[in-house]
């Protein structure tokens, strides 16, 4: 499966030889935000603990505004594509006397410190851009903690490790990391390791990391053939053919510490998860720190996040 991947997967690759709902909501006012009367405005910004990362912009909409199918913000990021949230696709959210419209936009763990330029429509007619990043209100959340929840405050700090890790392991715009720091310990992930029934036709091969807006694992088999079926937790899956290999991808995963169970219809089984990963990481030597830390992060932030339920 080579050396030149996409900048999304971990290049480190093993060989077998050797869902948050919006718990501890609450909504940041920007300073100069007074109740609207007869015109929409932004009133703040809430952080997104959903599984994936990222901000979502709340907006105090007339009744005019949200009832438009016109009306939506406009979301862009360097490099990335021009995305459209509409009014009807917005998380409504009442606080007091008060109807909030959040309109989300999720991010990578590398792109926590990457400017949000949203740009706010109304009845299809340009109004308003806003600016904020994903790093701002995690800042937030940690210097006023007194107002959040411990744990919220927890996942504000654990999400930027996360975020910093996964920038310097890609090199990504190492010049502008979270200033947020804590310490890193190296956690025992022995409870994941992989478990491969006795290989016959068909064998485990190695995987990849996958970290994108929600991380995930792909792993590769040899030994399949066109017909072969593969199931993850006996959904059945697609599988593709790159070189003599087979993979298959788990994507979108919400708990980094859930073990998946692998099978085809010849008998074969794989168990395996995120951490199965991460505890081969762990083994490697000193020059792979940057992939340790990542790792060590990753874990740092899995248990912050489920600890809040």
């Amino acid at each position: 499966y080579g050396t030149h991947i996409d900048d999304s997967y971990v290049k480190v690759v093993f060989h077998s030889d050797g869902s948050i709902s919006d718990k501890g909501f609450s909504l940041r006012l920007i300073p100069d935000y007074t109740e609207p009367s007869e015109t929409s405005q932004l009133a703040g910004y809430t952080l997104s603990l959903s599984g994936d990362i990222g901000v979502n912009f709340m907006m105090n909409l007339t009744k005019a505004a949200s009832l438009s199918s016109d009306t939506f913000m406009e979301f862009s990021m360097p490099g990335k594509t021009t995305e459209r949230v509409y009014a009807d696709q917005a998380r409504v959210v009442d606080m007091g006397k008060n109807r909030y419209y959040g309109f989300p936009y999720h991010v990578s763990a590398k792109e926590m410190t990457e400017t949000i330029t949203a740009k706010y429509y109304e009845k299809g007619v340009y109004q308003d851009t806003y600016e904020y990043t994903v790093e701002d209100y995690a800042n937030y959340m940690i210097s006023h903690a007194a107002i959040f929840e411990t744990k919220i405050v927890d996942i504000a700090r654990a999400m930027l490790m996360y975020g910093k890790t996964t920038q310097q392991y890609f090199g990504y715009h190492t010049e502008r990391l979270p200033k947020y720091n804590q310490t890193l310990y190296s956690p025992s992930l022995d409870s994941f390791k992989y478990y491969e029934s006795a290989p016959g036709k068909i064998r485990f091969e190695g995987a990849r990391l996958i970290l994108k807006q929600k991380p995930g694992i792909k792993l590769y088999f040899s030994g399949m053939t066109s017909t072969s079926k593969v199931y993850v937790n006996r959904e059945e899956v697609k599988k593709v053919k790159e070189g003599d290999l087979y993979y298959i991808v788990i994507s979108d995963i919400d708990k980094m510490s859930t073990m998946y169970d692998i099978d085809s219809d010849d008998g074969y089984y794989l168990r395996y998860g995120i951490f199965s990963y991460g505890y081969k990481a762990l083994t490697l030597d000193s020059s792979h720190q940057d992939l340790k830390n990542l790792i060590s992060a990753m874990n740092l932030y899995n248990m912050a996040f489920w600890a809040v339920g």
